[in-house]
């Protein structure tokens, strides 16, 4: 059966574009789309490795402001549409819970050309509100993210409540929303150093594209709404291994040497995330080349657009994690930057009270300050009993 649409994520980007969220929040939850309907059946193999179309994307920006839920829903009704809604988990839900929903969509499929029996228990996570999801420092939650991430043939664990588990062809999709300050309070040093953050894709922004007071949807968008269904469908179809050209991994070889001594940004903390990129960029290529063809058929242009897509999200990734940290205060440091960015002028110690003292107080707001000035970062100056603070030239970048 033929395609309705010449490429699935530019059909639902157009689907979306009369909706307030920022282009890549919309293009990433069109990714985690295709991604979810494509499951655990369709793979790419490198010599001993094997990589499956999951990833796990964070919407991150500042609360009410980027419309991340917005963002999400359009994705999440699309999969309801095309049946795949037992597989979908939009709720809050415990480890032991999700264990249980993940053994009980296991499911068995036969490739018609291949005779292969693939058996595989595949879900995809949609939360809205991932500090919820991820609970009070959860290790045991993170760990068995970081485990479920690289889809592992067999997986087992103990409940304490309901049992042994043995769940074959595990494979976790994510896509999930939050805030810089609530990564702070949820993602501590066990998510950082115990690799789950290294397998996430921040896309970060900081407010919307639009405004729009009262969305609607057209004749056309809803028929366009139908044609994504369909296609969809015959994403969900696609099951095998997919075939890389020799030009594909030329590029690829090209850019992973590349790449390897060239970092996007410099920030210690991505540090096992530069090291993934390359896992990412696979994942990546394969969900391009499922949105335009059935083919399977791994080019240049798959490859060439994932490496745009991900250095268009890397541009804002540094900004993720402001305030994660040791210091508590990391986060209203990067807040006041931001704001002394967006004044261009000197700000006085009255006003920063009057805007940081849900957040912090007097006394904490002067030790920024005077932090800032120490990093070199901003310049304090003195009238009478007030105290200024302004960014020195190139000061913005201390972010």
């Amino acid at each position: 059966m033929a395609r309705l649409l010449h490429d699935w994520l530019t059909g639902y980007l157009e689907y979306t574009d009369n909706t307030e969220p920022p282009l890549m929040y919309r293009a990433w939850v069109g990714l985690s789309t295709i991604a979810a309907a494509m499951e655990r059946k369709c793979c790419v193999e490198m010599g001993f490795l094997r990589f499956y179309p999951n990833m796990y994307v964070v919407l991150v920006g500042p609360s009410g402001k980027c419309r991340k839920g917005v963002a999400m829903t359009p994705g999440l009704i699309l999969l309801e549409e095309l049946g795949l809604g037992d597989h979908v988990i939009a709720d809050s839900i415990t480890t032991a819970q999700l264990i249980v929903r993940l053994a009980s969509v296991s499911q068995t499929t036969i490739n018609e050309e291949t005779k292969e029996i693939i058996t595989h228990s595949s879900i995809t996570v949609f939360s809205k509100e991932l500090a919820v999801f991820l609970g009070d420092y959860n290790e045991e939650f993170i760990m068995t993210l970081v485990d479920w991430y690289d889809c592992k043939d067999r997986w087992k664990r103990e409940t304490k409540n309901s049992g042994t588990y043995e769940i074959d062809g595990v494979w976790v999709n994510l896509i999930g929303a939050t805030t810089p300050k609530l990564l702070r309070e949820k993602l501590n040093t066990a998510a950082l150093g115990g690799g789950l953050t290294s397998r996430m894709i921040f896309v970060t922004e900081f407010d919307r594209d639009k405004n729009i007071s009262y969305p609607t949807l057209s004749d056309e968008e809803r028929k366009l709404g139908k044609r994504l269904v369909a296609d969809l469908n015959q994403i969900h179809r696609m099951m095998g291994y997919f075939v890389l050209t020799p030009e594909y991994l030329d590029y690829y070889e090209d850019w992973y040497q590349s790449a390897k001594d060239n970092p996007p940004f410099k920030d210690d903390r991505f540090a096992d995330y530069f090291e993934r990129r390359p896992n990412h960029l696979v994942k990546l290529s394969m969900i391009l080349n499922a949105s335009r063809t059935d083919s399977m058929v791994l080019e240049v242009e798959d490859l060439a657009r994932a490496v745009e897509v991900l250095r268009a999200t890397e541009r804002n990734m540094p900004n993720t994690f402001s305030g994660v940290g040791k210091n508590e205060m990391a986060d209203v440091i990067d807040r006041m930057v931001r704001l002394l960015v967006v004044r261009g002028t000197k700000v006085s110690k009255r006003e920063l009270v009057r805007i940081f003292y849900h957040d912090a107080s007097v006394t904490a707001i002067e030790e920024v300050m005077r932090t800032l000035e120490a990093m070199g970062h901003a310049t304090l100056s003195y009238e009478g009993s007030e105290t200024f603070i302004e960014l020195k030239p190139g000061g913005k970048h201390a972010s």
